[in-house]
């Protein structure tokens, strides 16, 4: 969509008009990184991605006012981009928007899946999102009765990501739409997130949206989101995640104690605080330039 030109002479950008008029005063720019990926962990992206987004990130350090959704991220942010840590607001990220989905109930015949009987992997095939270690981990789990469900598409040309093939007791789903994905996360007996590396980790709270046993990642960003509303393992460590699995299998459904805890998380992210602590930067008068920010 272009830019709005109405009441402007034609030809001409209402900006551009009367500028001997306007006030001096230095344009304000939010813009919002979700995590320090490219410089922490460039095997993860073609050369081509790192670039760019290298370029780009230092370039936005210097003419914006760079927020975040994490604290974790913050810091990162802070240290590879040399911006002092304060000066990054944090605006986390939320599950509510499940909050409209109906969950079409249709996908559990359809991958041929008994409720409360199958393991969920929700993600993208990149390298970050580990779903190597999650089918290591079901294999020798040995569970038929038990298989991991993989719901996701990937983007090898940036990512160069890693295959989910078939094997046994995995059943890779593909793309699916979030009726269905809000369909799985109702009828998992836990969702598996054995990411490497995030900036926050929405797909655990949206598990729990759905009152799903989360199994994370000890990954920084994910234990700050999740706290202790999920069990965790190291994403390197498939035995681990499987003997998480195992136990979550003993357990059975979902506990009181365990729904009253991810009640909890849900509570501490919502879009209405993300809106109200973007509203609060805005309203700030800006004190200082972004040279000033930035550690020259």
């Amino acid at each position: 969509m272009g830019p709005d030109r109405s009441g402007a002479r034609r030809g001409r950008h209402p900006s551009r008009q009367s500028r001997q008029f306007r006030p001096r005063t230095p344009p304000r720019h939010l813009v919002v990184i979700h995590d320090a990926q490219v410089f922490r962990r460039p095997d993860f992206f073609s050369w081509r991605y790192l670039a760019l987004h290298r370029t780009l990130g230092h370039l936005l350090a210097r003419t914006a006012t760079i927020a975040t959704v994490s604290a974790f991220s913050r810091n990162e942010l802070a240290e590879v981009l040399s911006l002092d840590p304060a000066s990054i607001p944090v605006i986390a990220n939320s599950a509510e928007h499940f909050a409209t989905v109906a969950p079409d109930f249709s996908i559990i015949d359809k991958l041929r899946l008994a409720p409360h009987q199958f393991f969920l992997f929700v993600g993208s095939m990149t390298k970050n999102k580990n779903v190597d270690t999650a089918i290591r981990a079901a294999e020798q789990l040995g569970r038929a009765d038990f298989p991991l469900v993989v719901v996701g598409g990937d983007n090898n040309k940036v990512f160069g990501g890693a295959a989910a093939e078939s094997r046994a007791g995995v059943v890779i789903a593909g793309r699916l739409k979030d009726e269905e994905i809000a369909a799985l996360f109702s009828r998992a007996a836990a969702f598996v997130f054995p990411s490497l590396y995030e900036g926050f980790g929405v797909p655990p709270l949206e598990a729990m949206f759905f009152a799903c046993p989360v199994i994370a990642s000890s990954a920084d960003a994910v234990r700050e989101t999740c706290n202790d509303a999920a069990v965790y393992f190291d994403p390197l460590n498939a035995d681990q995640l499987s003997a998480r699995m195992r136990e979550r299998i003993e357990l059975g459904r979902i506990s009181p104690v365990e729904q009253e805890k991810q009640r909890q998380r849900l509570m501490t992210y919502s879009w209405a605080k993300s809106a109200a602590a973007m509203l609060e930067f805005l309203a700030k008068p800006a004190s200082r330039s972004t040279s000033d920010r930035a550690k020259q």
